[in-house]
């Protein structure tokens, strides 16, 4: 787990924390997570392997179809490691996640003449820690902008989303990690979206046609009070985070006494309805230990030394 007491929570830290309490303490006090990956993660995970290398590349002639094969290798090695979800279910997304990469390295130049790119994969620990995709400078206002890609589902409302990403915590955070890394203001991000295609395909006997693979560029401004906010709203509820720390580690606090936002266990995408990944173990007050059938630590699993505080014995009931 990260320091509370030196650094600021990364967006998806305080975006979990800010939808449930109980969440945070399953996922980034305790360090469990799903046991499986959904297929959508991993398409987009194997976008992103390929978008690093096709940056950082030198051979320009071949670094399009050598991106190409990093996708096609990382996909393929994540699929042996679940081997509960089918061919039938897992080609066809494999096959979307490679069209919309295709398109993606034959629209965009891997070196546009009005970038200079200073770097790629940017991994920062403070104020927060982050992954910055790309960071550019512009040649022509010398301004440095974040790059951002993301992979989206062809039936999910990208208007929505873009909206949602003005005001999500983010981009703000990533500018301010940028401004403190390079000690330069920053204040654009360049956000990709990769919208995958979907197959035409027959369901309940109704005939559905296939969706082609889109992208969608759009520049986002954190102006400097979006910043005040991240800084302001980040600290506050780091501040909560150590109470909440300290609550588990000195108190006798038990599952169901854990703070929780029941408008956040279920969620709707189109027609899909989708879980947190902790609604099996809270709907029966049951801790993740119970269910490690679906539920891994993953700090455990890297041979981390457990706490010898009372963490993980919260919610023993059930």
């Amino acid at each position: 787990m990260r320091n509370l007491e030196t650094t600021l929570p990364s967006p998806s830290e305080l975006g979990i924390w800010q939808k449930c309490q109980t969440r945070w303490v399953f996922e980034y006090g305790l360090g469990w997570k799903p046991r499986e990956k959904g297929i959508g993660l991993v398409v987009g995970a194997g976008c992103s392997e390929a978008l690093s290398y096709y940056y950082q590349e030198e051979q320009v002639e071949v670094v399009g179809e050598v991106a190409i094969t990093v996708y096609n290798s990382y996909v393929t090695k994540e699929k042996e490691k679940l081997p509960n979800i089918s061919d039938e279910e897992w080609l066809p997304a494999i096959n979307c996640g490679r069209e919309v990469l295709k398109l993606y390295c034959n629209t965009y130049e891997r070196r546009p003449k009005n970038w200079n790119i200073l770097g790629v994969q940017v991994r920062l620990e403070k104020p927060a820690p982050m992954v910055l995709d790309m960071l550019v400078e512009q040649v022509d206002t010398e301004e440095v902008v974040v790059v951002e890609q993301k992979t989206i589902n062809p039936f999910a409302d990208l208007e929505f989303e873009i909206l949602k990403y003005q005001m999500g915590w983010q981009p703000i955070c990533y500018t301010v990690g940028a401004a403190e890394h390079l000690g330069r203001p920053v204040y654009k991000v360049i956000m990709d979206w990769l919208v995958k295609g979907s197959p035409a395909k027959r369901v309940n006997g109704r005939q559905y046609k296939a969706i082609a693979p889109a992208l969608e560029r759009k520049e986002i401004t954190v102006e400097p009070w979006k910043q005040e906010m991240w800084w302001s709203t980040a600290t506050y509820e780091n501040a909560l985070m150590r109470q909440m720390r300290e609550e588990l580690e000195y108190g006798s606090a038990e599952l169901v006494m854990l703070p929780k936002k029941t408008e956040s266990c279920v969620f709707q995408l189109g027609r899909k309805t989708f879980q947190c990944p902790f609604y099996l173990a809270c709907s029966v007050n049951m801790h993740p230990e119970g269910m490690t059938e679906l539920l891994v630590n993953k700090r455990e699993e890297r041979d981390e030394p457990k706490s010898s505080s009372s963490v993980g014995e919260v919610g023993a009931g059930g």
